[in-house]
């Protein structure tokens, strides 16, 4: 067991998985021993990106163009935002076609009090007739990718709720997906 956690850790550190799984046969503190599995992310900095993420862009093609107007202010928690922005960043690259070159565009647009960030990819697609009211589900998956858990936009929907925020999706199965971001304007 130790040489597979060993390994699955070295994929992950060498850019290959997104994430690493680890077990492990621990003593609990009432003696008993038990088996603890984790799962997690470990990252490093560099250029303000995590730079397992560059290894991601550098591997898949990924075109990524951000057409967000550089004045544009919204009143956030930056930590939820980096933290949005990266789950779709991730989701772009996961959930990619590979019948077409990967495309993933930022762009940005004031809505009365809100400033509208718009995430569109070229990647899989949703098919939201089938999947519409599950979408934003805890544990709710749509595809079969080996690294989805369905957590992701679970979470994505509460951080901008929490900030005031809503968020919409539009999505054609084989085409792609484009998610709409309201955020409060600053």
């Amino acid at each position: 067991m130790q040489k597979k956690c060993e390994r699955l850790l070295q994929e992950h550190f060498d850019g290959h998985s997104l994430i690493y799984e680890s077990e492990a046969r621990m003593r609990h503190r009432n003696g008993k021993l038990i088996w603890v599995y984790d799962q997690g992310k470990v990252v490093s900095w560099k250029d303000d990106q995590p730079e397992w993420m560059n290894a991601y862009i550098k591997e898949t093609k990924i075109k990524i163009e951000n057409k967000v107007a550089s004045d544009v202010k919204v009143l956030v928690i930056s930590a939820y935002l980096e933290s949005i922005i990266f789950n779709f960043v991730i989701n772009a690259i996961k959930y990619r076609s590979l019948d077409r070159a990967p495309k993933l565009s930022f762009r940005s647009k004031y809505i009365d009090s809100f400033v509208m960030l718009e995430i569109q990819d070229n990647g899989l697609g949703i098919d939201l007739e089938k999947y519409g009211h599950k979408l934003f589900g805890m544990y709710k998956t749509f595809h079969r990718h080996k690294e989805a858990r369905g957590i992701g936009l679970f979470i994505t929907k509460n951080q901008i709720e929490a900030m005031g925020g809503k968020i919409e999706v539009e999505s054609t199965p084989n085409i792609g997906t484009t998610f709409k971001i309201f955020l409060k304007h600053a």
